[in-house]
C-alpha cells in the first residue's frame, strides 16, 4: 500500500449496517487525511451499486470484522468479490474492532494481517494510516 502514498488513495469500505457508529468515526479520520472513500449506509439496491463502485473505482478495500459483519451477506459478497480480483491483491485491509469468527466470512482471512481497533481507536487509526504512509 505504501507505494500509493503520493497518489490519491480511494477505498471501498465494506461494513455491516449495524456497525455504522464505528464506521462513521473512521470515515471522519479518512476524510481528515484526504483519503477518498465510498460506502453504503443501507443494504437496499443502493448497496448493490456498491459492488459496481468496488469494481470500478477503489484502489483498496477495507473490510470490518465484527459479529455483525460476519452475519452480513453483503460484507461477505463484497469481500469475496475483492478477493477474486487481482488488482486487490495486497490491498485488502481487514479491520478488527470486535472479537468474532472472521473465518466465517472467508477462510483466507487467516492469512491477512488485521488492523486491530479493539483496544484503542486512535492507535488503530495510526496503524491503518501507516499502511498508506499518511
Amino acid at each position: 500500500m505504501g507505494r500509493h502514498s503520493k497518489q490519491s488513495i480511494e477505498v471501498f469500505v465494506s461494513h455491516a449496517s449495524k456497525d455504522q457508529a464505528f464506521v462513521k468515526g473512521l470515515l471522519k479520520v479518512l476524510k481528515q487525511n484526504k483519503i477518498r472513500y465510498w460506502f453504503s449506509e443501507t443494504t437496499s439496491p443502493v448497496r448493490r451499486s456498491g459492488m459496481t463502485k468496488l469494481g470500478a473505482l477503489s484502489i483498496a478495500a477495507i473490510g470490518f470484522s465484527s459479529p455483525n459483519a460476519v452475519k452480513s451477506i453483503w460484507v461477505k459478497r463484497e469481500l469475496l468479490y475483492a478477493l477474486r480480483q487481482n488488482r486487490y491483491r495486497g490491498r485488502i485491509i481487514p479491520i478488527l474492532f470486535r472479537d468474532c469468527q472472521h473465518e466465517l466470512l472467508s477462510w483466507t482471512l487467516a492469512d491477512f494481517e488485521f488492523v486491530d481497533f479493539r483496544k484503542d481507536f486512535d492507535i488503530g487509526c495510526e496503524n491503518l494510516l501507516r499502511l498508506w504512509r499518511r
